[in-house]
């Protein structure tokens, strides 16, 4: 914590005593408060001096740790710190909503800056720089919450939406979300015609290749999606997608599904009769990665609107 400024009294121009719900004492100065709160203006505006001629104390409904960090947002000291997003969002909302310090609350940016940066708890991020009209911090972490699974449930609760005058927003970046992951999903499936040229000197594999019955009794082989090691493939980028649809959990998935793949293909002494090189080194990493990378690095330019 900032020990620039003390509250404790040893300031002898102090002029009011703020006493938090725990009991601490904060000596402050009414013509600050006047000035970073109508509220509180209108505090001292109707409260009675004591009679005694001390200064007057008056008792606080919130905790010493949120009154000290509201103030020395009112005074001409360095910004206080918040160990996270949710002490953040209380001291935000208490100075916003309770003591209409609206000015004195843009002082949070930078603060609500360096979470939007670290990638924790996106979602809340989002809510309060929407909220307080900051874009670039709204659009940083509404790119970093559609990157994961938005409902992860691990919060019991997310106080941090109320801050949002209207709920739509948030179904706006869910919709965005599930298309987003759903378009990227839809590409993990490989159309037989795009592999024609891997597999055209091949021939049946009865260990890999999945087969049917064509009607008469009669094995049908299926030499080219159906390649088990292939749709192994497949599916372990599809489930790869779902629990991270991100470029890096893509590429993580991408790379050691296609090298077990690549190691079972090469051991099969009919499978690699396949060109296999040219699915391995140029098709996938070039063509069918980089198809479902465009989508997941595409950017929602209508996900945000402002009044």
């Amino acid at each position: 914590m900032d020990t620039s400024y003390t509250f404790d009294g040893s300031d002898t121009t102090a002029d009011v005593v703020l006493v938090s719900c725990d009991n601490i004492r904060f000596h402050a100065h009414k013509v600050i408060l006047s000035l970073a709160s109508p509220v509180f203006k209108d505090m001292f505006l109707i409260a009675q001096p004591p009679a005694d001629g001390s200064i007057p104390a008056i008792p606080m409904d919130e905790d010493g740790q949120t009154i000290g960090k509201i103030l020395r947002f009112c005074y001409p000291t360095k910004d206080p710190s918040f160990k996270d997003i949710s002490e953040m969002y209380h001291v935000l909302v208490t100075m916003a909503r309770k003591y209409s310090m609206k000015d004195v609350a843009l002082r949070t940016r930078s603060e609500l800056h360096r979470f939007c940066e670290s990638g924790t708890k996106p979602l809340q991020v989002f809510a309060i720089a929407y909220a307080m009209g900051w874009k670039q911090e709204a659009a940083v972490a509404a790119e970093k919450a559609i990157e994961r699974p938005l409902l992860t449930l691990e919060d019991d609760d997310i106080p941090e939406l109320d801050i949002l005058e209207s709920p739509r927003i948030i179904y706006r970046l869910l919709r965005f979300h599930k298309q987003r992951t759903d378009d990227a999903y839809k590409l993990t499936f490989i159309d037989g015609d795009e592999v024609d040229f891997v597999f055209e000197d091949n021939v049946a594999c009865e260990r890999h290749d999945f087969c049917e019955d064509d009607g008469n009794g009669r094995p049908c082989f299926h030499p080219v999606t159906q390649k088990s090691w292939l749709l192994y493939y497949m599916g372990e980028v599809r489930e790869g997608l779902l629990q991270n649809p991100t470029t890096a959990g893509l590429h993580g998935c991408h790379e050691w599904a296609m090298q077990n793949a690549r190691d079972i293909a090469e051991a099969c002494l009919e499978c690699a009769k396949c060109d296999l090189p040219a699915l391995f080194d140029r098709y996938l990493p070039q063509t069918y990665v980089k198809r479902i990378d465009e989508v997941l690095n595409r950017v929602s330019v209508y996900l945000i609107s402002w009044p």
